[in-house]
């Protein structure tokens, strides 16, 4: 588990607020939703877009916490290939 709050933009709290109006990663996400706003005819079909860049912003953060997980693993299992090997040059 990652108990980092840190954004991987850099940012130091990868808040909700963050990813909604500030985070880098999201800079294309979120001018396609501004524009896609904008052009919107109804209530509905605003809220539905709405939606789609909730879930997209989600995918988002999926992906880079996901990301830093396979990190974490291959740096582990790196450490234990690395501890096994010296134990067994030291032959213990």
């Amino acid at each position: 588990m990652i108990d980092d709050a840190k954004c991987p933009c850099g940012h130091p709290n990868q808040s909700v607020l963050h990813m909604i109006n500030d985070c880098s990663l999201a800079n294309r996400l979120r001018s396609d939703f501004i524009a896609a706003k904008r052009r919107a005819i109804s209530d509905n079909e605003r809220l539905k877009i709405t939606a789609t860049f909730y879930e997209q912003l989600a995918m988002i953060v999926d992906m880079h916490r996901s990301n830093l997980h396979r990190q974490m693993i291959y740096d582990t299992m790196t450490h234990m290939i690395d501890s096994t090997w010296q134990c067994k040059q030291m032959k213990i």
